[in-house]
Parts: C-alpha cells; sequence; structure tokens
C-alpha cells in the first residue's frame, strides 16, 4: 500500500478523525438549546457563576491563582462550593475524558445549584449552575403540564401543611447558613 505523504496524507487523516465529531454535531438539533424557556443564546442568565462574571467583568472581584491548584481555590471560595464536597470520580463524561484515570481522578465540588469539576494537571474548569429564573419557569411550566394531563399530585390540607413547613425550614436554614453573621 503506497503511503500517504505531505498535505493530502494529512488531509485524508484529519477527515477519517474528524467525521465522527462532525457527524455528531450534524444530529444535534438547534432545538436542544432553544427549547422553550432554556433558550441559551437568548435568556439573560441569573445564576451564581453569571453574577461572578459580572463582578470580574466590572473589577469588583480578582480570583486570585494559586501556583499549585490554579484558580479553583479561588473559585470555589466566591461560589461558596465547600471544599468538603469534593467527589473523586473516574467517569469519562468529561470534555476532560482523555485526562481522567485512576491516577488522575476529576474532583467534583457541589453545591445545591452549582458544579464544579478539576482535572489534575488541567487548565480547564468544568463549572455548571442551575439558573434560578430558568429552575422555577421550568418547574411551573412542567407542574402545569401535569395538572392538564391529570398525572399531578393532588394534596390534601394536611399534606400542604406539611410540604410548606418543610419548604420553609429549609429556606431559613439556607439563609442563616449564608448569613455573614454565620
Amino acid at each position: 500500500m503506497k503511503r500517504l505523504k505531505g498535505i493530502h496524507g494529512i488531509a485524508i487523516v484529519a477527515a477519517v478523525f474528524l467525521m465522527p465529531i462532525l457527524a455528531a454535531g450534524a444530529l444535534q438539533s438547534p432545538y436542544d438549546f432553544e427549547h422553550g424557556t432554556i433558550a441559551y443564546t437568548t435568556s439573560v442568565a441569573s445564576d451564581a457563576v453569571a453574577k461572578l462574571q459580572a463582578r470580574i467583568d466590572s473589577g469588583e472581584t480578582k480570583l486570585q491563582f494559586d501556583p499549585e491548584h490554579g484558580y479553583l481555590p479561588a473559585l470555589l471560595n466566591e461560589l461558596r462550593i465547600p471544599r468538603t464536597s469534593q467527589s473523586l470520580v473516574f467517569s469519562k463524561t468529561s470534555l476532560q475524558l482523555f485526562l481522567i484515570s485512576p491516577e488522575t481522578p476529576r474532583a467534583i465540588y457541589f453545591s445545591d445549584d452549582l458544579y464544579v469539576g478539576a482535572v489534575q494537571a488541567s487548565p480547564i474548569l468544568e463549572i455548571a449552575a442551575m439558573d434560578p429564573k430558568l429552575v422555577s419557569e421550568l418547574a411551573s411550566r412542567g407542574g402545569k403540564a401535569a395538572q392538564r394531563a391529570g398525572t399531578a399530585h393532588r394534596f390534601n390540607s394536611e399534606e400542604a401543611r406539611v410540604a410548606g413547613r418543610k419548604g420553609g425550614q429549609a429556606t431559613g436554614a439556607k439563609r442563616r447558613a449564608k448569613s455573614p453573621s454565620n
């Protein structure tokens, strides 16, 4: 078999490796990202990461770089994600899948509505946040759809009272934990 040389060989090899990636991208519909409430390209983010980015852009906040861990410690502090939430995973369900191994697991740090993933020796931090406005809107739409379909749970007065008390307790505990006096 004749060996491919020069630019033609590089182009053919690149095409062979890029075809699966391009095919996957072609199969993904813009609908996935623009569906209803989500509308990623037109929605204004109001989550903790967007708020931090606004503080960084305005000069109000500057993340300190740590020589050993990069921006990870500063990011966790600013987002109020406890370091004790760390879990190490070996799953390759990450954009950094080629860096993850038993020797270099992905560290996941999380709170109720945030996630930060980091892999040793990688300059990339994975960040995901739940936008409270979108979560509320999606929950509302889901509840209304369930009611229309007749599949929603119908609370009796006792169940509603208990649920309301639990929600109030959880919200109060969360507010107390975030209070500067603690």
